[in-house]
């Protein structure tokens, strides 16, 4: 339970995440109109794609059809939202859904209908990692990952478990690299902030996860703080010169918590 971490007497602690990070970038790299409609509009993306997947309206995205067995329509979105960022496979979704194998195949095909650029791009993001043995992160920075199982003519030699580990890796790498980038300059930018400012007696700059950055900072400063270091989360998503802007969601409290 992460309750049990507790700020020191007089302190707060401020947690602040990037609101969908992946999601967003992944948008922005794919320009996928629904997707980004979607993150533009302020919708929830899930509920909009299971929408047009499974051509409902909104009345009924959290409804249970039978053959989700006892997940609505926007859970079975919201699986293949995430999955596919990972190259989630029939089998996969299969299990994750309790489906079968043709039910969750038909879902994919569903849900790529329904997001065409997506679909595009992540095709474009395994074929550059197939043909080069490495992939690269968002511009303008230059994160790459190498692939050591990569051969030269890898096609040709039809070795379908290392194309599968490279198709899956350079689905998600481009996307994970640029997030993880992202809070890297962002924590740079803070410390940086508590330096030149001298408030190592006001802000600790403790703990990071993920996407989310924790500072421990005095009570009568943490609602001022949390808005500086906000702004340069923000600032730092703007840096990829992304088409959308980095949100994030704050939280001040006495605990650790997420």
């Amino acid at each position: 339970n992460l309750n049990c971490f507790v700020a020191e007497e007089g302190w707060s602690i401020i947690g602040i995440d990037y609101a969908a990070q992946e999601a967003r970038i992944a948008a922005c790299g794919s320009k996928d109109d629904l997707w980004l409609a979607t993150f533009i509009e302020g919708k929830d993306l899930h509920s909009e794609v299971c929408k047009l997947m499974f051509g409902i309206t909104d009345d009924l995205v959290k409804t249970k059809p039978e053959f989700l067995r006892g997940k609505t329509y926007r859970d079975a979105a919201k699986t293949i939202n995430f999955g596919v960022l990972f190259g989630m496979s029939k089998f996969k979704l299969s299990k994750s859904l309790s489906i079968t194998i043709e039910e969750a195949e038909k879902l994919i095909i569903q849900y790529f209908e329904a997001t065409k650029q997506l679909k595009s791009y992540l095709d474009n993001c395994s074929n550059y990692g197939l043909k080069n043995g490495y992939i690269r992160s968002f511009k303008p920075f230059s994160g790459i990952r190498w692939f050591p199982q990569w051969k030269e003519g890898l096609d040709s030699y039809k070795d379908f478990k290392v194309i599968g580990e490279i198709t899956r890796a350079s689905y998600n790498s481009p996307i994970q690299m640029s997030g993880a980038l992202m809070t890297k300059i962002a924590l740079s930018k803070i410390r940086n902030y508590i330096l030149d400012n001298k408030l190592e007696d006001k802000v600790r700059l403790i703990h990071v996860v993920h996407d989310a950055i924790y500072c421990e900072v005095r009570q009568e400063f943490a609602e001022e703080f949390s808005k500086i270091q906000s702004q340069m989360m923000i600032d730092a998503g703007k840096e990829f010169n992304l088409i959308l802007p980095m949100l994030t969601d704050i939280c001040i409290s006495p605990y650790w918590t997420k």
